[in-house]
């Protein structure tokens, strides 16, 4: 009889293991709406080219990229909370350059970056400068 019940117990545990992992979202694209409510901002108009991806855990985080009016820079991270300039060819985040295909700072030649901390998420950036009138802005956030 004990057996009954603990061969029946691991077949549910088993069951439930198997449905949450199908349906997990965890890595998959975000929307702007998700995007704009995840970061705090608006992303302004000039944004082109977008390309995201969720990693959802515990702590979640989003890897965003997308180009830009130069102009446009400026005031965008400011209304994520950076109140610093950024440093030219810092790199504030680990990049092996495997992640996917679409994310890949390590060929970057003219480039700046920085971070910053603000309730309860941590935001990073790299800037690519290479391009007249237009920036490349890889911006990665997370829950701390």
């Amino acid at each position: 009889m004990k057996s009954r019940y603990y061969f029946s117990f691991m077949f549910l545990y088993i069951l439930f293991v198997a449905v949450a992992c199908v349906s997990s979202d965890k890595n998959r694209a975000a929307d702007q709406a998700e995007i704009e409510a995840f970061i705090g901002a608006s992303l302004p108009s000039s944004v082109a080219d977008k390309q995201s991806e969720w990693q959802r855990g515990v702590d979640d985080s989003l890897m965003l990229k997308f180009s830009m009016s130069e102009t446009d820079l400026e005031p965008f991270l400011s209304n994520l909370g950076f109140d610093e300039p950024l440093r030219k060819s810092y790199r504030p985040f680990f990049d092996s350059g495997s992640n996917n295909n679409w994310w890949d700072t390590t060929q970057l030649t003219e480039f700046m970056g920085g971070a910053v901390n603000q309730a309860g998420k941590t935001y990073e950036v790299i800037v690519d400068t290479s391009l007249e009138n237009k920036v490349i802005v890889y911006l990665m956030v997370y829950e701390r």
